[in-house]
């Protein structure tokens, strides 16, 4: 079946591929499937891409991946030729012209006979690629079925009509749940991912069942959350028999017919308790076909090929294939479970990086910095100033650490263990570890993972058939756990997964199986809570960066940066290269993220693994070319940037000033400062260019000087590094007039001429005022629902309002820069009730109206804030009346968006434990919607027969039923009335409630 491309998805989410594909175009084509070696087909067509300095190519089929390193091809000419062998399972010819920019392609044993709907056929290098969507001309009821056949059939190759750029515009669609049963009306969502927006008629993107039919399920519409370019639908699937249903998104790009992939729904019989003994027992059998397989053919290609027939096969699976990356075997069984035997493949333990890509220098040792690297910025005037350019940085105030391994690696190999050795190792930076390990690492242990400033996962990962991204956790199968996610296996947000045999670096796994955690888990699970603002995930796995999951991190849980992997990757590199190295820069060296990934080298996996060719023998070497990717902020760091107090003191001669310089989060780390002053109106104690860990340093004003200022700049270095975390400046003004009983600029009084400030002149010639302070009050607060507001600046706060909502600070200043506001979420809808509509009283502020912006002020001087609280007024809905099935109504924000909003899903079997509500802002746009059916033609025994409030008299049916209103200042509860078509035996039951809730919450 066509499973979609990951690799094209995987770049597209973290910005490391370009959306301008350019289009292959087709001469000839021919495929035949079925019979004992499977599919063969040969293409030949032409390219427009440079692949002359192309290393690797990289052919795609549907969704199995061919690498070739330009070692690999015979060079005659301007021809590259690779030649595989024959067999199953091989590219028999590769042949490329790069003059003419021809190519052939020939392949023999793939397995291609359960395609449906479009498919990728791609020639290009791993930055960019020609594309183009194929789909097999069917002959025959079995073949349309997707039914095997061992009478060989040929096909035609069909280019559908649709946009050149079709490949790279729409992902691979997916459904959740991945299975329906038959005979049951079950509501089903649809979710397919744009890939490259430009030109898309968004609102023309339907779902398409992709056999003759070509019928419409539902249209999409922009997700609710913080997936960019996400568009879902929902639609009640209803089908007598088990069957597969493919489909496929289309759309309009411009006056063109715009594809997806093709994808499958299947639809399985009710599950039984023989059914499940079924699955367990296809488990069993799925292992000892790979170790059968592996230990005859080696970890290859071919022994993959062969793997997937023989799977086919055996009862209770329902379908076998290669995963998206084509390093592992997607399983589907017969209940509709999602499975995946894990093979990727392993390196050697004492491996070494591949002669062909350049692997990790050590670096020599940096020499001593030079002095003086301080730049003036007089410009004439004796203004004494430095420019001071420091580096952007966001402090990661959080210290807790959570390293999250099942124990599938040896400690050398395993890079949970290098994370907390780093860890551990840089303590002083006051962190605080814990570690879930070997079984404890199960699917109820990943809803602590927002709790955590830094996530640290180690684990075996892979793709499933839609291209979403599945982790292993050390919870084995058994009946009793089968039981316990038994709704999340229906419903595909848990797989199962076998893992084959690995390197010594592996650890064995429970041939019973492991609990597999999508990334769809997160976003369809009540996972509570948001990840402390700017939190570090390093996602240790074969393919973590080949999905959403960082997305679904950085966008639905807040947080702030993203390591990982786009394919299948060896632990050599992993432990020895990429962590050490990632870690030791954010720790050691305490860059920032973007700066750490930056020193992380090679990006690509230098380490091969041996592969043997059943055929000749040979022996050689595969590259895994898997690259390091980083998504997310660039400019968070464990410690912040410096900075220096008093700001811009003022001295009489002969007077001194004691200058502190403080980096945030460097917890009791003895940091080494460099001290630099100009030295033209005072001098620094021990010298104007002194290095030491000394947080503070005394200034000496001359007895003698005339009025100026010195610019005074402190470079701060980390314990162990010669690599600075970042320069702070301060001007030290030295006044030379004061006490002479005249007012002379920049005095502001003399003695006794103190018109300016009678009474209150200072010796050092200035009024004195008295301390800045900072008041905040807010406005707008209804009852007691949370809200906290607290200076980031202080470490307790300083102000934590409430109760505390001022702070008086000193004679220098109050220091506090920021104000941050933190709702707590209505408990009944879990979202917040409030938005700040306006500040007043902040020198800019983030973007209003928000649940938790930011307020910024002068850190010197007196501020009086008020905060502006706006309610959010509740949408919600209420069931009433009886029907043959449970009801399902969802609600979503839609066009005019005024603010942040999410949807919300009422089910009537959960009315005693949902709140069918969330708070929306006014003025926002929102859509209902629920499916129902009309006599006299009614196949679901439901029907909404009403909705009221802003919905009353709006779209029902028959089949959908939408409503759509602008949200006012009121809460709004909405009764839908449902009944039971007249015609069906069954016996209706009453759905009644919740109870609509109103106001902000307790």
């Amino acid at each position: 079946m066509s499973r979609g491309w990951a690799f094209l998805g995987a770049t597209v989410v973290l910005g490391a591929l370009a959306t301008g594909a350019a289009a292959l175009t087709l001469d000839a084509a021919s495929v035949t499937i079925g019979g004992k070696q499977g599919a063969t087909f040969r293409f030949r067509g032409r390219y427009t891409g440079a692949l002359d300095a192309a290393d690797p190519v990289v052919v795609t089929v549907d969704h199995a991946v061919l690498r070739v390193p330009l070692a690999s091809f015979a060079r005659k000419g301007k021809t590259l030729t690779y030649r595989g062998g024959r067999g199953a399972g091989r590219v028999s010819l590769l042949r490329l012209d790069l003059k003419r920019r021809r190519f052939v392609l020939d392949a023999s044993g793939w397995p291609l006979d359960r395609i449906v709907g479009p498919f990728r056929l791609a020639v290009g290098s791993e930055d960019s690629t020609d594309c183009r969507l194929l789909q097999l001309g069917r002959r025959g009821k079995s073949a349309q079925t997707g039914g095997t056949s061992h009478k060989p059939q040929h096909l035609a190759v069909v280019t559908p009509t649709g946009a050149d750029a079709g490949c790279d515009r729409l992902g691979t669609p997916h459904a959740v749940p991945v299975a329906v049963p038959a005979a049951t009306a079950t509501p089903v969502e649809f979710t397919v991912d744009l890939l490259a927006p430009t030109g898309v008629d968004t609102s023309s993107l339907r779902v398409v069942r992709a056999d003759q039919s070509h019928a419409t399920l539902c249209a999409l519409a922009p997700a609710a959350g913080p997936l960019a370019n996400r568009f879902t639908c929902t639609t009640t699937v209803t089908e007598a028999v088990p069957t597969t249903i493919p489909f496929a998104v289309e759309g309009r790009l411009g006056n063109a017919t715009l594809l997806s992939p093709g994808a499958t729904l299947a639809v399985v019989a009710p599950i039984t308790d023989v059914a499940v003994n079924e699955v367990l027992a296809a488990r069993v059998a799925a292992h000892d076909v790979w170790s059968d397989v592996e230990g005859r053919l080696g970890d290859s290609l071919p022994a993959r090929m062969e793997a997937i027939r023989r799977l086919r096969a055996i009862d209770g699976i329902l379908d076998a294939d290669l995963s998206p990356d084509g390093s592992d075997i997607a399983l589907r069984y017969a209940t509709g479970w999602l499975g995946l035997l894990i093979l990727n493949r392993p390196g050697d333990d004492a491996a070494s990086p591949a002669p062909a890509v350049q692997a990790l220098r050590t670096s020599p040792p940096l020499p001593p910095r030079p002095r003086g690297i301080f730049r003036s910025c007089d410009d004439g005037s004796g203004s004494g100033t430095l420019c001071c350019t420091p580096d952007r940085r966001d402090l990661l105030e959080g210290r807790t650490v959570l390293i999250w391994d099942p124990g599938f690696f040896t400690a050398a190999l395993d890079d949970g263990a290098v994370a907390e050795a780093k860890f551990q190792e840089h303590a002083c930076l006051g962190f605080t570890v814990t570690k879930i390990a070997g079984a404890a690492a199960d699917v109820a242990s990943v809803h602590q993972f927002p709790a955590y400033s830094t996530l640290v996962m180690s684990t075996h990962g892979g793709i499933d058939p839609y291209g979403r991204f599945l982790f292993a956790t050390g919870e084995r199968v058994t009946a009793e756990t089968f039981q316990q996610h038994r709704a999340d296996l229906d419903n595909g947000l848990v797989g199962i997964a076998d893992i084959g045999q690995f390197s010594r670096s592996v650890i064995p796994v429970p041939k019973d199986g492991l609990f597999l955690v999508s990334e769809d888990y997160f976003t369809h699970r009540p996972v509570a809570g948001r990840f402390p603002e700017n939190a570090i995930v390093y996602a240790s796995a074969c393919s973590s960066a080949a999905g959403h999951l960082a997305n679904v991190f950085i966008g639905a849980f807040g947080a702030g940066a993203y390591f990982g992997f786009d394919r299948d990757v060896s632990q050599p590199y992993t432990t020895q290269q990429v962590a050490p190295q990632l870690f030791d820069g954010l720790l050691k060296h305490l860059r920032t993220t973007a700066k750490a990934y930056e020193k992380v080298t090679p990006k690509v996996d230098p380490f091969p693994f041996v592969e043997q060719d059943p055929v000749t023998n040979k022996k050689f070497l595969v590259h895994r070319f898997a690259r390091f990717v980083h998504a997310g902020r660039d400019d968070i760091a464990y410690v912040d940037a410096p900075t220096v107090t008093p700001e811009s003191p003022t001295l009489q001669p002969g007077e001194q000033a004691m200058l502190t310089v403080e980096a945030k989060g460097s917890g009791t780390c003895d940091l080494t400062h460099h001290w630099y002053n100009e030295g033209k109106h005072g001098h620094l104690e021990g010298g104007d260019d002194v290095q030491n860990t000394s947080t503070e340093m005394t200034y000496d004003a001359q007895a003698g000087a005339e009025s100026g200022a010195d610019g005074v700049g402190i470079e701060v270095f980390p314990p162990d590094s010669d690599e600075p975390i970042g320069v702070a400046c301060d001007d030290v003004k030295v006044l030379a007039q004061c006490g002479d009983g005249v007012r002379q600029d920049p005095e502001e009084c003399d003695g006794a001429d103190a018109a300016a400030c009678p009474g209150q002149c200072a010796a050092d010639c200035t009024c004195t005022h008295g301390p800045p302070r900072v008041d905040v009050e807010i406005q707008g607060l209804v009852g007691n629902a949370g809200w906290q507001i607290v200076d980031a600046d202080g470490t307790p706060p300083r102000i934590a309002c409430p109760p505390t909502c001022s702070y008086v600070g000193t004679a220098t200043g109050h220091g506090i820069g920021r104000l941050r506001v933190f709702p707590a979420d209505d408990p009944r809808t879990h979202d917040p009730p409030y938005d700040v509509a306006s500040f007043t009283g902040c020198v800019g502020t983030t973007g209003l109206p928000a649940p938790g912006p930011s307020c910024f002020i002068n850190g010197s001087t007196s501020a009086h804030v008020v905060v502006n609280l706006r309610y959010r007024p509740i949408v919600a809905v209420s069931m009433a009346g009886e029907a043959g099935q449970a009801p399902t109504v969802s609600g979503n924000p839609v066009d005019p968006f005024v603010g942040e909003a999410i949807g919300f899903a009422c089910n009537g079997n959960q009315l005693l434990t949902q709140t069918c509500a969330r708070h929306f802002p006014p003025g926002q746009g929102v859509g209902l919607g629920t499916a129902s059916d009309n006599p006299p033609d009614s196949r679901f025994p439901i029907q909404l027969v009403s909705w009221d409030g802003p919905c009353a008299g709006q779209g029902i049916g028959p089949g959908g039923n939408q409503c759509t209103f602008v949200h006012g200042d009121a809460d709004a509860c909405i009764t839908t009335t449902f009944r039971q078509p007249d015609g069906f035996g069954t016996t209706p039951r009453p759905f009644v409630g919740p109870t609509c809730p109103t106001g902000p919450g307790p």
